[in-house]
Parts: structure tokens; sequence; C-alpha cells
């Protein structure tokens, strides 16, 4: 599937990195964008929460996560001094760049973090370029986003999607004017960084048969998580 795609998304959730599906796909999908990065083949891959911690997992080889108080928290991002020249932020207009350093729009929804000092300290820190943090509720400091020095590969400890699309009444998410335009923006960036990629199917029909249209979505909440499902009838 990498030979039709333009970029691989990693999505948040709960999953064991070595045994589940989600993380043995993974990391055939992450050596083989590597591979095809290093041919100049343009592949960009993207994390969310879980899956910037499974990106973590695949790069380090072992689980550096501890425990942090960031569970359904909504938060501004401390952005580094490395911010004005990455990728993911040095087109972003300043009023974004001010929105996403002062109001709280970033929603976390995480009881594991990668800290400061453990990223630092492992191959992670020469891997990925740290552009924001975050610190949780008892002071701990994490890493919130990142993004690699040599591929084009993006990670965020935090949900862009939630604050357009998620509306579940028992978290705390910002759908505010100025939440939206980040969730967007950080959309937008992605899909552009896809746009860069020549891959396609090699037809319309072999596109169309693998579209997620093809599959009924469903909802499920129970109050204290919600899932999406889609489901081949």
């Amino acid at each position: 599937m990498v030979n039709y795609t333009n970029g691989i998304l990693i999505s948040g959730g709960a999953v064991n990195f070595e045994t589940s599906l989600i993380g043995r796909s993974a990391r055939i999908v992450f050596k083989l964008a590597l591979a095809l990065n290093d041919k100049g083949d343009y592949y960009p891959m993207w994390g969310t929460c879980m899956g910037f911690q499974l990106l973590c997992y695949l790069i380090e080889g072992v689980n550096l996560l501890k425990l942090t108080d960031s569970r359904n928290a909504t938060w501004p991002l401390k952005f580094s001094s490395d911010v004005k020249g990455s990728r993911m932020f040095k087109n972003a207009p300043p009023e974004l760049m001010k929105i996403l350093s002062t109001e709280p729009v970033t929603q976390n929804q995480h009881k594991y973090s990668i800290l400061i000092h453990d990223f630092e300290n492992s191959s992670l820190s020469e891997f990925f370029t740290k552009l924001s943090t975050n610190t949780d509720r008892k002071g701990i400091e994490f890493i919130s986003s990142v993004e690699g020095k040599k591929y084009p590969i993006y990670g965020v400890q935090w949900h862009p999607e939630k604050n357009n699309f998620n509306w579940n009444p028992n978290y705390e998410i910002n759908h505010g004017t100025n939440a939206v335009i980040v969730g967007q923006y950080m959309a937008n960036f992605f899909v552009n960084e896809a746009r860069k990629s020549q891959h396609k199917f090699p037809s319309l029909e072999a596109e169309a048969k693998n579209l997620i249209q093809n599959y009924k979505r469903v909802y499920f909440s129970d109050g204290s998580f919600f899932e999406n499902y889609y489901i081949d009838e």
C-alpha cells in the first residue's frame, strides 16, 4: 500500500507497540518510508499521540514512556528555539504562532509521555528536532511536537484533529475559532507534505476500492472513551 499512498498517519489510541497489528504494521511502513526517502522518493509520516509514541519506540528500540498527569487537558505550546526554522511552523502566520503559544488550543489525552531528559539522552534527539514541550499538572515537562531532521517524519503528543471533529462533552476540547484554525493549519501542513509524493494507484478502479468511504463508520462511546470503527459489511 505504501507504493500507492502519498503518506501515512498513525493515529492515537492504546495498543501494545510490539504485538499489536498496528504496531507490527507501523514497523514495516516506517522502514519502507526511511528507505524511500533515502532514495529521494518523498514519503511523509505523521504520528498523533500514541502514533508519536510508537514512532519513538521504533526509533529508540525500547519504550521510554513515563507516567504524566496529562489526560483531558488543553494547553498552549512552549516552543523551542528551533521552531522558526522548522518545516512544520516556519510558514505559519505570526497570529497562529501566538495562538499556539498563549491559548489553550492543543488537546492532550495521554497518561504517558516522552520526558525531556529521556528525549535528550537517547537517539530520539538525533532523529528528531524538538519543536515544543508542555508541562503536566504536576510540573513534569514532556515533548509535545517534533519533526525529523533528515526525514519528513512528524509527531505531536497532542490532538490537532479534536478541535474540529470531536464533540464528546466529557472531554476538555477547545472548539473556539482559534482552536479550529490551529486544527486546520496542522491538517493543511501534512496534506501539503503528502502532495510532494508522486505515488498513485495503478487505476481509478483500484483507488475506488480502497477508499474509506466503502466502509460503514460507527461511533462508540460510554463517556469514558470514544472510538470510530469502519466496518466492512
